[in-house]
């Protein structure tokens, strides 16, 4: 972000975890990780977001997500 880099968004899988409530993921984000995804929200966003900013985003990548698979499954690649 700030270094410059350019992020882009591939329309392919190329790994997969598990997530549950005793992965190392799962707990840090509640607590390390907390601080920073906000600091990080702050600085792409200029302020604090609400929570139902961020779950119009999530519900948006789910469903983008699944369109993805459907048309994975159907063959069907961008």
């Amino acid at each position: 972000m700030g270094a410059g880099a350019k992020m882009v968004r591939l329309p392919y899988f190329l790994a997969a975890f598990r997530v549950h409530d005793l992965s190392k993921t799962s707990m840090q984000s509640r607590t390390v990780g907390a601080d920073e995804i906000d600091l990080l929200r702050i600085a792409c966003h200029g302020r604090p977001l609400t929570e139902l900013e961020i779950l119009k985003q999530w519900y948006r990548g789910v469903a983008e997500e699944n369109l993805l698979r459907w048309l994975w499954g159907k063959g069907i690649r961008w």
